[in-house]
């Protein structure tokens, strides 16, 4: 219960740090809207696990059930997030004048938070900021829970994909390259990834230019029941893998 009563401080403190850094004009009102209310999803996650704490004691209400369903709801927001907000990511390369690391939007700190809910929370912001292109801050925070744990997938793909559009977007080959590692590693980390796979597909088509390993990697994702919009969003590069490697196409990649 500790952690769980540590977490509900935190949160309330990021909601308070929140109204504040709106008040100064630190950060724009839609991005506060997003984030206050995961924040306040998350909040409430929390308290319910308490009172069911309180009420009835035992291992089967702890902490992990209420953060495991925002791990996975933040996780398949993102599935879509990270290919409708790509056409946003022309101008990554600011983030070049900025550093890749050691950037991030919050500078709130908890010693009794677990790393577990550390990432929970920097991962909704991460996803909100590359949301509305704020992508050097976006990269930041990412980066901030690669710092915890450097084998977290979804930090590692979506922190792959921007850096590499930061590199497109600047010429710089360096760059292109780092963020493709980071999503191969995600990609090998998590066989049931969707989005991974997806970004995989794209640079192994556009980076390596090795359409037989794209069309494995477009296979992988349509295994984990990828949705309508990001089979639409990869759709090109799929017909141009599967052409390119002699492959039929499967139905899902249909126009």
């Amino acid at each position: 219960m500790s952690e769980l009563t540590d977490e509900a401080a935190f949160l309330r403190m990021s909601l308070a740090d929140l109204d504040r850094e709106l008040g100064a004009g630190e950060l724009e009102p839609s991005d506060y809207e997003e984030l206050r209310a995961r924040y306040e999803e998350r909040a409430g996650a929390v308290t319910e696990a308490l009172r069911q704490l309180e009420a009835s004691p035992g291992p089967a209400l702890g902490s992990h059930r209420p953060r495991r369903r925002l791990r996975l709801a933040a996780r398949r927001h993102r599935l879509v997030l990270g290919w409708t907000a790509a056409a946003c990511f022309a101008g990554a390369g600011v983030l070049l004048g900025l550093g890749i690391a050691g950037v991030a939007p919050f500078a709130r700190s908890s010693t009794t938070l677990s790393a577990e809910n550390r990432i929970d929370i920097e991962l909704a912001e991460a996803g909100v900021l590359a949301a509305h292109s704020h992508i050097s801050l976006a990269i930041g925070t990412y980066e901030k829970v690669l710092a915890i744990d450097p084998a977290q997938p979804e930090a590692l793909a979506d922190d792959g994909w921007l850096v590499r559009l930061a590199g497109k977007s600047d010429s710089r080959p360096s760059l292109v390259a780092q963020g493709d590692r980071e999503i191969a590693a995600a990609a090998a980390l998590d066989p049931r990834y969707a989005l991974a796979h997806g970004y995989e597909g794209v640079t192994l088509l556009q980076d390596s230019h090795n359409p037989g390993a794209a069309v494995a990697a477009f296979r992988v994702m349509l295994d984990d029941h990828p949705s309508a919009g990001m089979l639409a969003s990869v759709r090109n590069e799929a017909v141009m893998a599967y052409a390119a490697a002699h492959q039929p196409l499967p139905a899902s990649f249909a126009p």
